[in-house]
């Protein structure tokens, strides 16, 4: 029960994290144009509005089909797994196991540590191929690779990616660093 109080909570947090990111991390647009048109990307994956035909090719239009079914499946497991953490908690505090819940912390935050660890130097290392490693998995019809001049490739470069992803770590890094600190409290405070 532990393990898997543990692995909602860091699935949780890593998917919070990602919709946190794509609400509040948009990449640098210098045209006025090309503002809006992020804009109608970014509400597009995101359930929240349409896209213009007229600026992409059909098969930005097939990856951008694929990003939004991604999304929506990262935004159910988020909330599948909010529930999940509301039901376990609930649980273990009627019945009194409210120790299950400081241990499923250190679990976790060990868990989201190693995983921002080894995404960390994946992507220090060489993140062009930490990109493809995950647009193969994440997207195996292949229609993830445009050309330079493509839209998408202007608006959401290599480096917008990249500067995400370490967003993306440093917030788990901190989320796991809360966890542990929660749970070495609890554990200094036991002794006394």
């Amino acid at each position: 029960m532990k393990a898997i109080f543990a692995l909602f909570l860091s699935l949780f947090l890593l998917t919070f994290n990602v919709s946190l990111l794509l609400n509040f991390y948009l990449p640098t647009a210098y045209e006025d144009n090309h503002y809006k048109i992020t804009l109608m990307i970014l509400n597009y994956i995101s359930s929240k509005g349409d896209i213009d035909n007229k600026f992409f090719t059909e098969n930005e239009i097939s990856h951008l089909n694929d990003v939004k079914a991604l999304i929506k499946n990262i935004i159910i497991l988020r909330d599948f797994s909010l529930v999940a953490i509301i039901f376990f908690a609930s649980y273990f505090v009627v019945a009194k196991k409210t120790k299950i819940i400081l241990e499923s912390l250190f679990l976790s935050g060990i868990s989201i540590f190693i995983f921002s660890t080894i995404i960390t130097l994946f992507s220090l290392i060489s993140f062009k191929t930490f990109f493809i490693f995950f647009h193969k998995i994440l997207f195996p019809k292949g229609n993830w690779s445009f050309p330079k001049e493509s839209i998408l490739i202007r608006l959401f470069s290599e480096m917008y990616f990249f500067e995400a992803t370490l967003h993306l770590v440093l917030l788990m890094f901190i989320e796991s660093t809360i966890l542990l600190s929660f749970f070495l409290i609890y554990k200094k405070y036991k002794k006394t």
